[in-house]
């Protein structure tokens, strides 16, 4: 039984802190505001099945408009904070396929979409470990293996984590004193 089935159980795990330092969340606008966070954008993520709607980057006061245009409701979709001018120094998809550690990443520092389609390249086994263990803190780059070994069940599952690593100048997250961010930890 996969441990991850949807993008909505992954939301809910990642509220509960299951994957480490993760974007904070929330389930509507009026949570947003409810939370009197400060933030000035969002990213707004379509959780139905199959969909991949997603627009980062979105003025506060322009996310009732946003929401509206998408055709979401309350229930649909869920609110993240979005990371603010930093660099990057590292990010990417980390993976097992076929048994095999693939790291598809990048150091390009714009967000990650646009970065990999620009210039990502592929790390495997050992490489795709030392990189990471070279950019990222040690206990942080130790909890995204675990990760991946704890949610690909000994290699039976194609369990996919993305992640960003940043040079720590900014707080972000629900663990905000750390540099890596965990944006998903795809099963499904």
């Amino acid at each position: 039984m996969r441990l991850i089935p949807n993008k909505r159980a992954f939301y809910r795990m990642a509220m509960e802190g299951k994957f480490g330092n993760v974007p904070r969340m929330w389930w509507s606008y009026a949570d947003f505001i409810a939370d009197g966070s400060p933030f000035v954008t969002l990213g707004i993520r379509c959780i139905r099945p199959g969909s991949k709607a997603f627009r980062p980057f979105v003025v506060c006061d322009m996310v009732p408009q946003v929401v509206s245009e998408l055709g979401l409701h309350d229930g649909d979709f869920i609110l993240s904070e979005t990371l603010p001018a930093c660099d990057r120094v590292l990010q990417g998809e980390i993976s097992y396929v076929n048994g095999g550690l693939v790291f598809f990443y990048t150091c390009n520092n714009e967000p990650m979409r646009y970065a990999l389609e620009k210039d990502g390249r592929h790390a495997y086994g050992w490489q795709a470990k030392e990189l990471l263990r070279k950019h990222a803190p040690p206990s942080e780059a130790e909890n995204i293996l675990d990760l991946l070994d704890t949610y690909s069940c000994g290699g039976i599952y194609e369990t996919c984590i993305e992640i960003t690593i940043h040079d720590g100048s900014i707080p972000f997250g629900i663990y905000p004193w750390q540099s890596t961010i965990v944006w998903e930890v795809r099963q499904y």
